[in-house]
């Protein structure tokens, strides 16, 4: 049984405030081999509260960022009615999205500094948000367990609710990210684990296990090749996982959902379909938002 973790992630009143500083380090990269089992994680030891993966011409990058704050503006009149767990940025810069204890989730126009969209479907705190790189998907974690992927770009949800993806983790989620084609949401849960969704498919591909407490970030390589996940026990673990969908358990769980990776006919990225789908769709699912009825 997960205890919710708010007063214990919390700083403390107490504590030095430090100065900022970034931590930038170069590891060892694990090469490919050619097991289908994922490398054994790098192990990097340090008080960490986010992380970000780079990609350099040798190998992926690691950066932890400060903890600093720098208030500019207040965002419209209105506001959460609790603690905000995370704000990012839409790719374009025009929007905000933002989380909150409340259970909601906000997107803002940087225009008008108002909120455009309120999204409510989370039974529990919105713990993390994160906009796809065309910015016209979001995807919310919460400690309900569940992650959501929200069309704001056509607002489909408003008629027949958000994507659920559930069942991955026994814990609150605590982290979400999409990869950069879209086609992987990478999770971190207070239950120790790092799970892979499908977003075409809404199953989980892989869980990832290793870390002996609450997993607080997470976050993926441009190329898909490495997934990278910070811990409350002051690690980060960094994970290959460029076979992965030679692994034995993930082609199991494509089978059992019947399903069929085929390449996009506009973006030309591969994505899955439904062997039992009649209209054997060709585009993927980001591909098809622009033209579904009503839009």
């Amino acid at each position: 049984m997960h205890k919710d973790p708010l007063s214990a992630i919390l700083p403390s009143p107490s504590l030095p405030v430090h100065t900022a500083t970034t931590h930038t380090s170069q590891p060892a990269y694990p090469h490919p081999s050619t097991s289908s089992t994922p490398t054994r994680p790098i192990r990097t030891t340090s008080s960490i509260p986010t992380c970000l993966v780079s990609s350099t011409p040798s190998g992926p990058t690691l950066t932890a960022p400060p903890c600093v704050c720098v208030c500019v503006w207040r965002l419209g009149t209105e506001q959460h009615g609790s603690m905000v767990t995370r704000c990012r940025f839409s790719p374009d810069g025009q929007r905000v999205a933002s989380t909150s204890c409340d259970r909601t989730a906000r997107i803002w126009d940087m225009l008008t500094h108002r909120t455009t969209i309120t999204l409510q479907r989370h039974g529990n705190v919105v713990s993390d948000c994160c906009f796809t790189q065309q910015g016209n998907a979001l995807c919310t974690s919460s400690w309900d367990r569940t992650l959501l992927i929200w069309d704001i770009s056509v607002g489909q949800f408003r008629s027949q609710g958000p994507l659920k993806l559930a069942g991955g983790h026994r814990g609150c989620v605590s982290s979400c990210t999409f990869s950069r084609d879209a086609n992987l949401i990478v999770a971190g849960s207070y239950d120790h684990s790092v799970s892979i969704w499908d977003t075409a498919g809404l199953y989980t591909k892989l869980v990832l296990k290793d870390h002996n407490d609450w997993v607080t970030d997470v976050d993926i390589s441009a190329d898909n090749a490495s997934v990278l996940s910070a811990c409350k026990d002051s690690t980060v673990l960094l994970w290959n996982i460029e076979r992965l969908d030679q692994i034995p358990a993930v082609q199991s769980q494509r089978k059992l959902g019947g399903e069929n990776v085929v390449q996009c006919a506009d973006c030309r990225k591969p994505f899955s379909i439904c062997l039992e789908d009649s209209s054997l769709p060709t585009c993927c699912p980001f591909c098809r938002l622009p033209q579904l009825p009503g839009v």
